[in-house]
């Protein structure tokens, strides 16, 4: 006979009957399979502060703004690093520098590009420490020196193959960004190639002559997007053109990716321009707004976290086995126009706030563990039941799990979720919920 819990879990009328299992291996067995979607659920969302972001092989920059999550600015912070084979190299007798385009490679966005972007390059005012136990999160900066040396404003065409910078060619190219960084002055350009050959010969040197730069993306405040950059591309350099007082029509290329130490930095600027629902539950802490809504945000932004404070209830009817645990995650109807992210993903919370990338359920693979968007139910699925087998059967305790997008240092994303309880019109079905279903073992 079922027992009735009273915490948090009920096995009510939308209990439901699942067919008996396991009898073709224990014939004189007798299982009771039953399932329930009415554990308690606790969520809210909170900032993700914490998103290591460096050496990336894309990075992002742009801006955009929502009516719910506010504005989001991604900015680039990177070293220059001589190419291989600098052993000899030098720019000869008398170097003048024609043209330096810094070109970056198009691999994808987020957002609205029809809105306009600027991005600004300055020159770095300090190095960025290289040491194997430092790690670059999001909310990190770095010192820049004060004179820009490079602006472009343009509409992103990341689908848009273009000519190639310079040349005559009437090939098309693969889509990229080039920011002149010769049109506001020359005098970095004059440094580049004015680089003395025994800095120019030794990259520790050179980082020292020139710390590296910076890419500032103009916040926007309207629309707009955050544009992805390929670092592995082979349009992602900066390119000095230059003649000396032995030949004319000189290039030299410097790549961003090999060996160079880069970071991403995300400003949320403190979710200031957020909707007040959103900033009295995220900002404020009112934890019980997560019964209407909650939110996931790439790029260092959102997570929500999820506990289930009476599951372990379920000890009280007996032995049982977990045969499956299917968390839900619905979307409202429009997500403010965003784009959904493709997937999400679950963290595990340690006893001391700490996290584990993944939970248990993710060894048995993404076709099992699931967290990939429906496009036709506008929602995500993520089977759970290892984790809430040991939360059941064990003495572990339920620090909860940690929703998030998957992804988030590499691309943009934002997701508004319907809460554990939320308010007519939005039906209790698309709540955020968890189905059970377990073999009672007698």
């Amino acid at each position: 006979m079922l027992v009735v819990l009273s915490f948090g879990i009920y096995l009510t009328s939308c209990t439901k009957k699942a067919q008996l299992i396991g009898l073709e291996v224990r014939p004189t067995a007798n299982l009771e399979v039953e399932s329930t979607d009415t554990a308690t659920l606790v969520a809210f969302s909170e900032v993700h502060d914490s998103l290591i972001t460096y050496n990336y092989s894309r990075i992002l920059l742009g801006s955009m703004m929502d009516p719910v999550f506010g504005q989001t600015t991604a900015n680039y912070y990177t070293q220059l690093r001589l190419k291989s084979g600098i052993d000899s190299f030098n720019f000869g007798p008398n170097p003048v520098v024609d043209s330096l385009i810094l070109s970056l490679a198009y691999s994808g966005y987020y957002g609205d590009t029809n809105t306009y972007q600027t991005l600004k390059v300055y020159e770095l005012n300090e190095k960025l420490v290289t040491d194997s136990t430092h790690y670059y999160y999001s909310f990190d900066k770095l010192l820049y020196k004060p004179i820009e040396i490079g602006r472009i404003t343009f509409q992103p065409q990341p689908n848009t193959p273009i000519y190639q910078y310079g040349t005559s060619d009437t090939t098309t190219y693969n889509p990229h960004i080039s920011i002149d960084l010769l049109e506001l002055g020359n005098a970095f350009g004059t440094k580049l190639i004015s680089t003395p050959v025994d800095i120019l010969q030794n990259n520790e040197r050179f980082i020292d002559y020139i710390n590296g730069l910076c890419i500032i993306s103009e916040p926007v405040n309207t629309g707009g997007s955050i544009i992805y950059i390929d670092l592995s591309s082979s349009f992602t350099k900066l390119t000095a053109y230059y003649s000396n007082d032995s030949a004319t029509g000189k290039i030299y290329s410097m790549n961003f990716y090999d060996s160079t130490y880069h970071f991403n930095n995300f400003d949320h600027n403190n979710y200031q321009d957020a909707s007040p629902e959103f900033k009295a539950q995220v900002l404020d802490g009112n934890t019980s707004l997560g019964e209407e809504l909650i939110y996931v945000q790439a790029l260092g932004g959102v997570r929500t976290k999820i506990t289930f404070p009476f599951i372990k209830n379920l000890k009280s009817i007996g032995n049982i086995a977990i045969n499956s645990a299917e968390l839900t995650i619905k979307g409202i109807e429009d997500n403010n126009g965003n784009k959904p992210p493709d997937r999400l993903t679950l963290d595990q919370i340690n006893h001391d706030g700490t996290t584990t990338q993944g939970i248990i359920d993710m060894v048995e693979g993404d076709a099992y563990f699931g967290g990939f968007y429906d496009s036709v139910k506008n929602e995500y699925k993520f089977q759970i039941a290892r984790y809430i087998h040991k939360l059941i059967n064990t003495d572990a305790n339920d620090n909860g799990i940690y929703l998030k997008v998957y992804g988030n240092a590499t691309g943009g994303g934002q997701f508004i979720i319907n809460g554990t309880n939320p308010a007519l019109p939005t039906p209790y079905s698309d709540r955020l919920k968890l189905m059970i279903t377990y073999t009672i073992i007698e």
